[in-house]
């Protein structure tokens, strides 16, 4: 084993992991019995319904957002094998193979992984073709989320009968309010990228440092940086959510007919196009 090899191993986030757990779980007590409490007790001077719609609509949006974590986190991504055929991604010097094409190897994880996106820290694991669908619906629901308990938020910071509570849940009440409010601005700008992304068909990685390709049939090295898994909006969609509409919310895994070695790109128009960029 060579000594690269053996010093590389896998890094652990858990505490960015715990925050994220810990934090969003405290907002939903925050929710039912401090912002929809002052409404509760008020209900003339709010909409019919006000604190049950608001009630199921945020714990819907908890129940939804903890399946897709959950779903992201424990996924389980087969080890990456050397490709034979097709566009290859280089070779990987640490894991001895012929990276398949959009494949990375990620120092987090101390192994290549498949088409893959980015390491997250708040998940612990790597966004990569097994588990980036449920990451995109974490990162929607945590956005929708966070857009819910602004709201109330407001209502409740701006009313003039606030619930009594002990001066310690008032400080962990604000606290947790700024963290929210500075996580749906993050929140909204990741997922506003990843459906960008989503839509080009391209992974943050190739997004950053642009797409290279190596094509195959040369006997040279040809490489170009255009983006050839782009097939357009709705097929880039279906290769990522599926082609049935009803299973789009729901943070269910998805593995298209793509393996996480080989995926479909854009047929070049004629054979001597393999070898245009020769020169």
């Amino acid at each position: 084993m060579d000594l690269i090899d053996a010093e590389e191993k896998p890094q652990s986030y858990f505490f960015f992991q715990l925050f994220t757990i810990v934090t969003t779980f405290s907002s939903v007590p925050i929710v039912l019995f401090v912002f929809l409490q002052e409404s509760r007790e008020n209900s003339k001077s709010y909409p019919m319904f006000y604190a049950d719609f608001f009630s199921v609509f945020y714990c819907t949006l908890f129940f939804l957002w903890t399946w897709a974590y959950i779903s992201t986190c424990a996924s389980k991504s087969p080890k990456v094998k050397s490709a034979l055929i097709g566009f290859s991604g280089g070779h990987c010097e640490k894991c001895k193979i012929t990276k398949p094409d959009r494949a990375h190897h990620c120092s987090a994880c101390a192994a290549c992984v498949s088409k893959m996106d980015h390491h997250c820290v708040w998940t612990n694991r790597c966004i990569d073709y097994y588990n980036y669908k449920t990451f995109l619906l974490f990162v929607g629901y945590l956005s929708v989320g966070t857009y819910t308990y602004d709201y109330l938020s407001f209502g409740y910071i701006t009313s003039y009968e606030k619930p009594d509570l002990w001066i310690v849940w008032k400080i962990l009440v604000y606290l947790e309010t700024a963290i929210v409010f500075l996580t749906t601005v993050l929140a909204t700008a990741l997922f506003s990228a990843h459906i960008m992304m989503s839509l080009t068909n391209l992974t943050t990685i190739e997004y950053i440092k642009g797409k290279p390709f190596i094509y195959p049939f040369c006997n040279d090295d040809i490489t170009a940086s255009a983006n050839h898994h782009n097939l357009g909006p709705v097929v880039n969609w279906i290769e990522i959510f599926g082609s049935n509409p009803l299973l789009w919310p729901l943070p269910t895994l998805y593995r298209g007919k793509e393996d996480g070695q080989l995926f479909p790109v854009i047929p070049l128009a004629k054979e001597e196009d393999y070898y245009k960029f020769e020169n």
